[in-house]
């Protein structure tokens, strides 16, 4: 599935030539998301990215990369979904505009 969907990533060997440390990783995020949807899910949110798929630099997630724990919820997390230059130009003055209208709203006793 890895190799249909990410196309643009480096290729991987076949899973019978996998080091037993890339077969315990996969074994580990298999416990956590028993579910061939996440994993098929997963593979498109990488690939659609264009930083993780090399298409906004030079940088191109690696299928161990991708599995390792602090870098799979980043990815869940959004942070590697591509924005539009609007969205990252303001991005940081939307969350202050948030955050300062709620501090308002929690001041002025509103819920």
């Amino acid at each position: 599935m890895f190799l249909s969907i990410c196309s643009s990533l480096p290729k991987i060997q076949e899973p019978k030539d996998w080091a037993k440390s890339r077969r315990d990783c996969i074994a580990s995020r298999w416990k956590e998301h028993p579910d061939i949807g996440f994993f098929h899910d997963l593979f498109y949110k990488v690939q659609d990215s264009d930083f993780l798929s090399g298409r906004a630099n030079t940088f191109k997630a690696g299928f161990d990369w991708i599995f390792k724990p602090a870098n799979l919820q980043k990815i869940l997390e959004g942070n590697y979904d591509n924005r539009n230059a609007n969205e990252q130009r303001f991005a940081g003055l939307k969350a202050f505009w948030e955050e300062a209208q709620a501090e308002e709203a929690i001041k002025n006793g509103v819920k």
